[in-house]
């Protein structure tokens, strides 16, 4: 019969390389890269657009347009975090129907 103490000895190794702390940081990581990078593509959105002055200059209330915004970004978000598959039935799914407020 094999001995298992070197084993052992590898699985010992390998749990103290774990961090204390767990998936928990992985987690906290992973959420931050996704909140920069909705930020980054909400900021560049805000700032190459020329139609929000119009927007406003028609009678859009700055309140229509903060929400615009808004629900931009839980969007673009929710497609972050999704599956590739999934994002490619949500863009179809509004394609074709529309955002309406």
């Amino acid at each position: 019969m094999k001995s298992t103490a070197g084993s052992n000895c590898c699985l010992k190794q390998a749990v103290g390389r774990i961090s204390p702390r767990g998936w928990l940081c992985d987690d906290v990581h992973f959420v931050c890269i996704v909140a920069l990078g909705v930020a980054n593509a909400i900021m560049m959105s805000i700032m190459e657009r020329l139609e929000f002055g119009v927007m406003l200059a028609i009678g859009t209330s700055p309140m229509q347009l903060f929400r615009l915004i808004v629900y931009e970004g839980l969007l673009l978000a929710c497609l972050l975090c999704c599956r590739t598959d999934h994002r490619y039935a949500i863009v179809a799914y509004f394609g074709s129907v529309g955002i309406g407020f």
